[in-house]
């Protein structure tokens, strides 16, 4: 059972929610994101070096060959069930995996 200070707090944002989300509809809308392509002096960075790429769009055969025989092994384990400083055991696991590819 929730608390009345709860179920209070649960009403109010859900009633809120839909304008918050139209909210963030219509600034959506708004945005325009500077080209990234270029900085403005003739260099280019729409080509990341490939790790950095790998590591971006989680394409951990990219990083490494052997990814799918270590991260199920990985995944399996009880990483994921252990608090380690801002995240589980997993995730920092994981994090220093790719970083040593």
């Amino acid at each position: 059972y929730l608390s009345i200070e709860c179920r209070q707090a649960r009403t109010l944002v859900l009633a809120l929610l839909p304008s918050l989300l139209d909210l963030l509809r219509r600034a959506l809308e708004t945005w325009h994101l500077p080209d990234m392509a270029s900085n403005g002096h003739g260099e280019d960075f729409s080509a990341l070096p490939p790790v950095i790429h790998a590591i971006v769009h989680e394409d951990e055969t990219a990083l490494d060959p052997q990814a799918h025989v270590f991260l199920p092994i990985l995944r399996k384990s009880a990483a994921a069930e252990i608090w380690h400083k801002h995240g589980h055991f997993y995730s920092h696991l994981h994090d220093v995996w790719q970083m040593l590819c």
